[in-house]
């Protein structure tokens, strides 16, 4: 990134490779909460263009990365239509553990945690709130790593092409 923008190297080379795996086992126990539990394997390598760019996108001048991913997540959906919602509420929170074993390349911890509300105003006038918490730790770890705003779909409205990296964030976005 430079200025805030994500930076794109142009090659006729395959620059980074990424393989992995997953499997994801869902829970759930009534018709608007469920529960899911993620394990997940991944190894990337880079090409020495890309190392040569930014020395510590896997680290200390590393060329690949492989760790195990363990994760759960909550949620709680009571919208009246998922697309494009008028009344209920939305609830998500779930923690995420990079690096279950003492071989892997990454140890890292995420806590994320979402709320959305949506209300009926009269003469077919609606308001939604939309919260999103993040956190994690630690803070010094290699760049391809990171979290910020403008990863995962969270956008500060206006500012789609930038990013705000760093280990913790809070967003809020209201409609009218």
């Amino acid at each position: 990134t430079v200025d805030h923008k994500l930076q794109f190297e142009e090659s006729d080379e395959i620059l980074k490779n990424t393989r992995g795996g997953a499997l994801t086992y869902t829970y759930r126990n009534s018709f608007y909460a469920s529960h899911a539990i993620r394990l997940q394997y991944r190894s990337s390598s880079i090409n020495d263009t890309i190392a040569a760019l930014n020395s510590n996108y896997f680290g200390e001048g590393n060329k690949t990365q492989q760790y195990g991913v363990i994760s759960y997540q909550y949620t709680a959906d009571y919208r009246d239509y998922v697309g494009y919602p008028l009344r209920g509420y939305y609830f998500s929170t779930g923690v995420t553990k990079l690096g279950v074993s003492r071989s892997d390349d990454v140890n890292k911890l995420e806590l994320n945690a979402n709320f959305a509300g949506f209300i009926s105003l009269p003469k077919n006038f609606f308001i939604s709130n939309n919260t999103i918490g993040f956190w994690s730790t630690p803070d010094g770890i290699a760049y391809a790593n990171y979290s910020a705003l403008g990863y995962r779909k969270q956008f500060v409205r206006g500012y789609e092409i930038y990013l705000i990296e760093g280990p913790h964030y809070i967003l809020n976005n209201t409609t009218f």
